[in-house]
Parts: C-alpha cells; sequence; structure tokens
C-alpha cells in the first residue's frame, strides 16, 4: 500500500452492520476500476450483538471504536486518521448511492470540495417528509443569512482534497459538521472551488435512523449562531 492512498473513504456508523455488509462490497466494486489504491475507515460505536467488526475485517475495511458520543465526533476521528489524497465522507446507511462516487472523483480533480447534492438540477430525495422539510429549511435560513450559493449546505456526501479538510479546526460533534466544514473551507481557504453534483438520495436500507432531531436541532442552532459571530462581528 502507498503511503498515501489516492482516496480516503470514512464511514460513521453506529449499530450499521446490515448495511455494511452490503455497502462495503458495493464500495470496492465502484473504487477498484477508479483509483490504484484507496482505504476504507468505518468509525463505530459498539453496540452487544453488532457484527460490524466481523465484516469490516472480511470485506478489508479498517474498523475504529469512535472516541466521543456524535456523528461529527466520529467523523472528526475520521480525518485525523484517513491518509488519502482526497477523502470521500458517506453514510453507512445505504442512503447515499455508491454509483456517484466515479462522478464526485471526477469533480473533485477540479475542485476543493464536491458535494452530492439533492436539491440541484437532477437531484433527488426519496427521504421522509419530515426530514425534508427540516432539510429545505436549514438551507433556507443559510442562503438567506450567509448569502451562500450552495444549494445543498447539509449533504454529508463529499469528496474532499485531504490535505485542506485535515487543515481545518472543526469542532461540531453531531449532524452539524457538514455545513461547519463549509464554512471552515471558505474561510480557510479564500479560493476553495466547491461544486455541486446531482444525487438521488436514497431511503436507509436496514434498520431504524439513529437522528434525535432535538439533538439536531440544537446543534444546527449552535453552529449558526456561531459562524455569524464570525463572519459579522
Amino acid at each position: 500500500m502507498n503511503a498515501s492512498p489516492l482516496i480516503s473513504v470514512i464511514l460513521p456508523a453506529y449499530n450499521e452492520a446490515l448495511n455494511l455488509q452490503g455497502l462495503l462490497p458495493q464500495l470496492h466494486a465502484v473504487l477498484r476500476p477508479i483509483v490504484s489504491d484507496y482505504e476504507i475507515l468505518v468509525i463505530d460505536r459498539p453496540m452487544p450483538g453488532d457484527d460490524s467488526v466481523a465484516i469490516c475485517s472480511e470485506q478489508g475495511a479498517h474498523y475504529y471504536t469512535a472516541n466521543e458520543v456524535g456523528y461529527g465526533s466520529a467523523l472528526r476521528m475520521g480525518i485525523g486518521l484517513a491518509r488519502g489524497q482526497h477523502i470521500l465522507v458517506m453514510d453507512a446507511d445505504g442512503s447515499h448511492p455508491v454509483s456517484l462516487i466515479p462522478a464526485l472523483y471526477e469533480a473533485i480533480q477540479h475542485a476543493d470540495m464536491v458535494i452530492a447534492s439533492r436539491y440541484v438540477q437532477g437531484g433527488k430525495t426519496h427521504d421522509t417528509q419530515l426530514n425534508i422539510m427540516l432539510s429545505k429549511l436549514l438551507n433556507g435560513m443559510v442562503r438567506l443569512l450567509f448569502v451562500c450559493p450552495i444549494k445543498d449546505v447539509s449533504s454529508s456526501f463529499r469528496m474532499y482534497d485531504g490535505g485542506k479538510l485535515r487543515g481545518l479546526s472543526l469542532n461540531a460533534r453531531h449532524f452539524n459538521i457538514p455545513l461547519e466544514i463549509l464554512f471552515r473551507m471558505q474561510k480557510t481557504y479564500p479560493d476553495c472551488r466547491i461544486v455541486e453534483v446531482p444525487m438521488e438520495f436514497q431511503k436507509r436500507r436496514q434498520g431504524i435512523s439513529k437522528r434525535s432531531y432535538v439533538v439536531f436541532a440544537r446543534a444546527y442552532a449552535s453552529t449558526l449562531f456561531t459562524l455569524m459571530i464570525e463572519r459579522y462581528l
């Protein structure tokens, strides 16, 4: 293995063994034809009876136990471990289409961050009505408050320039981390190039969502407040 693989895939996970069992072979099938070297990092919170460790071992993925609670905490840990020239972040529940990875990889050759977007032309979502409403409300608020041209600020399915992502100072612990990354990238690298690629967001394949709407709302409210202070004061 090279010292620096071309792509590091980070999969924050929590009791997602059934989904990982199907997702990991799909990742290998898509990545092998487009890059010579890659790594898959699963950042998990172990649960009794969950077979994620064995599945990762069988499928050639690196398994790590998250050192803090929260999606953002797991992602920050994964960023610290990732060695890739490019870093791909996606959910472990099967909602992000693996077939889109080649398009993200092609786009990152001329960008610093590529967002798989539900809201650009050609994008679509099969999420629950409540999640769609909350997502559109959040995106509308961000565009209004920050005059932000990005259509899908909350999408977590992204590919980054690895060096630039590792150079950010991130603090978010929950699902607010995509928003924090977006604004930290723009602030840290003023010439940052951001591209959106249309995505058809799917429903999770197995299991139930671990998202708490109360935690989600509090985390995003805190991040929006912090970013507004940094930008306007």
